[in-house]
Parts: C-alpha cells; structure tokens; sequence
C-alpha cells in the first residue's frame, strides 16, 4: 500500500507470508562386496511459516537529495524468532554531471542456510541442503555500509568509485575444514546429524569497485576493478583470528566492449582475478600401525587457507546477427568461450604419499565454441 501525504513523502508499507516445507529422503543400497550390501533409508520432513512486515518512507525534501528510510519486521515460526531490521539509503546530487552521491546502511536477516555432509562419498550428490533455522541454530544477521560516488568527466566517458564494509554473525562454518571422506556412509541427512558438524561463526569484508563506462562512436567499452577481502572466523571454537573465506578475491579486473554494425553485434570480454584460497601443508610426517606395521603418511596443515590458487585468466569472443523470418525476430549466434584455449586451475590437491609437496590440479574447459538461435514472436 502507498500513501502520499505530500509531495515531498511517499510512504509505504506492505507484508508477506511465506510457508516452507523441507523435505529430504534417501534409498539407497550399497554394495561393499558381492556378499555384503547394506541398505539405508532416511527421511525428513520440517515445516515452518515465515512472515514479515515493513513500512518505508521516500521523503525528497529538495530536487537533489533524496533520503530513504525504513524498518522490516520479521517472524520465523521455527524457533519462533523475530528480528528487526532497519534500512536507510539517500542520494546526493552535487551536480548533475559532476557529482552524484549514493550510500546506504542496510541490517539484514537470513533464516535459511547452506550446508552439506563432510563425511560421506554418498550423500555428494544430495548434500547440498538448506537448513532452516530453529532451536539448535539462530539466524545470521549482516551490517552492509556503502558509499558511492559517480562522475561523467566527458559526455563519452563516466565513472563510478563504491567503497562497502559488512559483517555478518552466527554463520554456520565447519568444525574441521580438513575433514576427510573415509567411507561411503556416513551419520545421515538428519538435520540436527548435519548441524553436529558445523559451528557458529562471524564474517566480514570490506573492499572498494571502480567502473567506467565508454562510448566512444559506436562502442561501448565497460572496464570494472574490485578490490577487497572476505574473511571469517569460528567464535565458538575460540578462534580469535580470521582468515580467508572460499570466495576472498583480492583482486578482480574485467572488460567488456560491443559494437553495432547494422544487425551484426561483436562483443569482447576479458577477466582476471586473483585465484581462490587454498590450504597448503607445510609439513609432512608418518605414523606406524602398531599391529600391522604399516606406515601411513600424513601432512600438517595447522593454517585454513593459508595458499592460493594461480590467477585466472579467460577471453571471450561473441559475433551475433539480428534479423526477421516468418513474422518473427530472430537471432543468432557463436560466441568463442576461452578463446586463448586458457586451462585455468580451478582446484588442487596434495597426496601425502608421494615424497615431494607438489599439487595435482584440477583445470577448467579449454577453447569451446557456443551456438545459439532465438525466436521471438
């Protein structure tokens, strides 16, 4: 619903109401040896309202600044939590050319999160699952803070400048991160099973993103720079320091430019970022089974993340062409994915067997061509 009250407020307000139900099961039978199998069916089934609230007001008290304000109400019946989040945002015009100024303040709620089964071979294909929230894990809120500036120092050229920082708390991490798969089952797709091999934890970044964009005759040229740092740590395990997250990127450029002759489009992409975080080991040592005798090799890895994976790099090549048949638009067109046949690694291992630290890669596609024909009536 919305209300004017006057010409410089626009309040409004709404509410919704959502009904999750999760349902997980699985049937599987296992085959160890032509004379032993094993069976295993499990099965969930949770069921919980969400139901939130808001109200906002768009007050424009002068042509040039525009301030946004606003509060969400939010219930979850699982656990039977409710959270309040409050939101601000504006808009500065200095000069309308010259200078724009943006920023906001957002907290946010998250009731559902993402985990997976860190034991078993089995479930790797259905262990990605969202768990809701409920007695035996809160919700996570995060604290977004940005500040945006944006300038078109020339009519062919503009340019945009967003400093961010965020942290977020009672995120779910894992307990052990080096957590190996030693066997095909393994405690079950149980929520609160699932939830024994996670803990509570609290993340933050910070970072800053530069974008231009180009026109220049028939051009359009998009160049983007990101730097920043994602970090998070395990509160309730006392770890005080933190570390690297999966996704931290230090560094990120790309480039996008696309032109026009007729109904003929090319386009030219490019990015380069640093490589994801990696866990190195940084020693190596063996223990010897006591009745056996035999020797296993193992390494030591007291550090998460403590390496990185070699930069990425990829180019992209698009040429598609614009026409009309039987009444209809269509178009068509290839593009040439990682057209400088590129095998970036995209993940690394270490085998403790071997004498040497040196890893085994995993690399990504090499040069593919792509098709694509569209119809629209």
């Amino acid at each position: 619903a919305d209300y004017f009250p006057s010409l410089t407020h626009q309040f409004r307000t709404g509410f919704t109401i959502v009904d999750h139900q999760f349902n997980s099961a699985i049937d599987a039978l296992v085959t160890y040896s032509p004379s032993l199998e094993e069976s295993l069916n499990e099965g969930g089934n949770v069921r919980t309202r969400e139901m939130a609230a808001y109200v906002q007001d768009h007050w424009k008290p002068t042509q040039n600044f525009h301030l946004l304000l606003g509060t969400r109400l939010s219930y979850f019946g699982r656990g039977k939590f409710v959270r309040l989040s409050p939101r601000m945002s504006f808009q500065l015009v200095m000069s309308p050319r010259w200078l724009v100024l943006r920023g906001s303040m957002t907290s946010q709620v998250q009731y559902l999160q993402r985990i997976r089964d860190r034991f078993s071979f089995l479930y790797d294909l259905v262990s990605s699952r969202w768990i809701p929230s409920g007695p035996s894990v809160d919700p996570s809120r995060s604290l977004q803070v940005s500040l945006a500036g944006e300038s078109e120092v020339y009519p062919w050229f503009r340019v945009t400048v967003e400093g961010y920082y965020r942290t977020g708390r009672n995120i779910v991490l894992p307990i052990d991160e080096f957590q190996s798969k030693s066997g095909l089952l393994g405690p079950g797709i149980d929520i609160s099973t699932l939830l024994g091999q996670y803990t509570k934890g609290r993340e933050k970044s910070f970072g800053i993103e530069v974008g231009s964009d180009i026109r220049l005759q028939k051009w359009q040229i998009l160049l983007a720079y990101t730097g920043g740092r994602s970090r998070n740590r395990t509160t309730a395990l006392d770890d005080n320091a933190y570390r690297p997250s999966r996704f931290d990127v230090p560094r990120n450029f790309s480039v996008v430019a696309q032109r026009t002759f007729g109904n003929l489009e090319v386009s030219l992409s490019a990015i380069w970022r640093a490589g994801y975080p990696s866990t190195v080991p940084v020693a190596r040592y063996s223990l010897i089974d006591p009745v056996s005798g035999v020797e296993s090799y193992y390494y030591h890895m007291p550090v998460v993340n403590n390496g990185r994976l070699p930069a990425y790099f990829r180019a992209d090549v698009g040429v598609g062409y614009r026409f009309r048949f039987l009444d209809a638009a269509w178009s068509a067109g290839i593009q040439l994915y990682n057209v400088f046949n590129r095998r970036n690694v995209i993940g690394r291992t270490f085998d403790p067997a071997k004498d040497s630290f040196l890893p085994t890669d995993s690399r990504g596609l090499p040069i593919l061509p792509l098709f694509e024909l569209e119809m629209q009536l």
